[in-house]
């Protein structure tokens, strides 16, 4: 599979890649918020799974085009969203890296994501 991932592989699995006792702390101490978030995703996998089986193409059709709009509209924040610098001033500066390529995890020098 790792042959055939294209760099979205990487952002994929970017917390797979980070400190496992941060991890651990950051859902230990949001229990409650991250159980609630498990369960609507579990709820959102069944609903899709039960549209595959039943064949359901034009559910499938909406959810992805729902989908995708806010994907759209992530991207798009992404790109005008102020920066802070090292110096803590806060720059108009547009990138066009998605939300979760930051300054920071590109290693620039003086970001903070």
């Amino acid at each position: 599979m790792i042959k055939f991932s294209a760099s979205g592989f990487r952002d994929f699995t970017r917390i797979a890649a980070s400190d496992p006792t941060m991890w651990r702390d950051v859902f230990l101490h949001n229990k409650d918020a991250v159980l609630d978030m498990l369960g609507r995703f579990n709820a959102d996998l069944k609903s899709l799974q039960g549209m595959i089986e039943q064949g359901d193409g034009q559910g499938l059709f909406d959810l992805f085009t729902r989908t995708r709009a806010i994907r759209k509209g992530i991207v798009e924040q992404a790109r005008i969203r102020p920066r802070l610098t090292l110096g803590g001033r806060m720059t108009g500066r547009r990138h066009r890296a998605c939300p979760i390529h930051t300054a920071y995890d590109r290693g620039e020098e003086g970001a903070s994501g």
